[in-house]
């Protein structure tokens, strides 16, 4: 049987897909809350509307049905995420707890790649449509070094990547999809003189609903993310038990002093723990209009942050580390521009603005995960370089907020910390 040539051309397209995420896949600081606005450099350009108006095949990972309206192609392409926080003015109840901050200290976390991968196979007829991708989705993290937090080094490290596989089917003008979420997320983190909790990695997974109804030159589109589930994180390391940190070095090891400031010392032995963390489910409808050389897109979502990083979340059972990060939902409103010059020349512009969902008298939580940024810029541009290959490209732009606050049951008085991004987008599109 002789197998079709856009199949063999997908079947490559995919293996050069997962050999360049699993090359490139590191932290990336994400921006509604800690999710990118986007995924991949054409959504991005658009402030992340894509749920009624798609562009590319990375609707596969935000509403698989826009795979229906998507020529078959695929999508190579990755970001350089640059991310800068700051904490300032950091204030303790005692000086057992810390030196109070007497300047600024920036964070080491330098700039991530993010990888982008996205392909869309014809099916057998026009009414069926199949996807897969692959995109950096979500992280956060910050790294202070020498006397940061209670006078000790604080690093947070979390990143996850997205794998779906999706399937589309066209029944008039009702586009229906659904993609399989495969997960993986890192986490490390150290704080406080505790043990350091090295990188874990674990499998998650879930779902995405889509539909898409198409109406003249008015798209809607509806998506449901369901939460996605991961496996505890698992940490092991040799530190002090609960009821100590780690005091001055001494000639061999760090002491472990008791946290209740009794004057009280023991050796390290060795820990063991995990915590558990997901990420939440996501809601979202959008609008899409087409007039002309014109393309207006507008996205409302919900991040429901409170089920999975709410209250008392995530659990840990590691070390002393107590996280309740008592993050809420968050609303986020997403609207895109795109202008054709020419039938091979686009050009785009995005607004993005997602409420800021942490809560800043859980003074720790929020100087070891900043998700404290709002507003988002975007600009971006295609460029047709043949009958069948495009460059994609894009920029965004995070203004730095700074927020401040307190928490006197954590021995902090006062605090400020900032944060602001800025990312360059690249990609290439394939048409078959």
């Amino acid at each position: 049987m002789k197998v079709p040539s856009n199949f063999k051309k997908g079947i490559r397209a995919f293996g050069a897909g997962v050999i360049m995420i699993f090359l490139t896949a590191t932290t990336s600081l994400a921006t509604n809350g800690m999710r990118v606005i986007g995924v991949g450099p054409t959504q991005r350009s658009m402030g992340g509307a894509s749920v009624g108006l798609p562009l590319d095949a990375a609707s596969v990972i935000t509403n698989p049905a826009g795979i229906m309206l998507i020529a078959p192609q695929v999508n190579f392409g990755g970001s350089l995420f640059t991310p800068k926080s700051s904490i300032d003015n950091v204030s303790y109840v005692a000086a057992q707890y810390g030196t109070d901050q007497a300047s600024a200290l920036d964070s080491n976390t330098g700039a991530s790649p993010m990888p982008a991968f996205g392909m869309v196979l014809p099916g057998k007829n026009d009414n069926f449509r199949i996807g897969i991708g692959g995109y950096g989705v979500a992280g956060m993290g910050v790294d202070y070094a020498n006397t940061a937090i209670y006078d000790k080094p604080a690093y947070s490290n979390y990143s996850m990547m997205k794998f779906a596989p999706a399937v589309a089917a066209k029944f008039g003008e009702l586009s229906l999809g659904i993609a399989y979420n495969l997960n993986w997320a890192t986490m490390a983190f150290q704080a406080a003189g505790n043990q350091a909790a090295n990188v874990s990695g674990q499998l998650g997974g879930g779902f995405t609903l889509g539909a898409l109804y198409e109406m003249g030159n008015l798209t809607i589109g509806a998506a449901y993310e369901s939460k996605q589930d991961f496996a505890a994180f698992q940490f092991n390391g040799y530190g002090c038990p609960s009821g100590y940190s780690e005091g001055t070095m001494d000639s061999v090891n760090y002491n472990c002093f008791a946290t209740d400031n009794s004057g009280g010392t023991t050796a390290k032995t060795m820990l063991s723990g995990e915590l558990d963390m997901d990420q939440p489910p996501v809601m979202t409808v959008g609008l899409g209009y087409v007039a002309g050389a014109l393309k207006v897109a507008f996205d409302l979502s919900m991040i429901q942050w409170s089920e999975t990083i709410g209250k008392n979340s995530p659990t840990s059972t590691y070390a002393n580390y107590v996280w309740d990060m008592n993050w809420s939902d968050q609303t986020v409103y997403k609207l895109g521009v795109e202008y054709s010059l020419s039938p091979d020349a686009q050009i785009r512009a995005g607004y993005n603005y997602g409420s800021d969902p942490t809560d800043h008298d859980r003074a720790f939580e929020t100087l070891m995960f900043p998700g404290v940024v709002e507003t988002h810029y975007t600009l971006g541009a295609s460029i047709k370089t043949s009958d069948s290959n495009l460059i994609n490209i894009g920029y965004m732009m995070v203004p730095k907020k700074t927020v401040t606050g307190a928490n006197t049951a954590q021995g902090i008085t006062g605090y400020s910390t900032s944060l602001s991004e800025s990312s360059l987008e690249i990609g290439v599109t394939s048409l078959f």
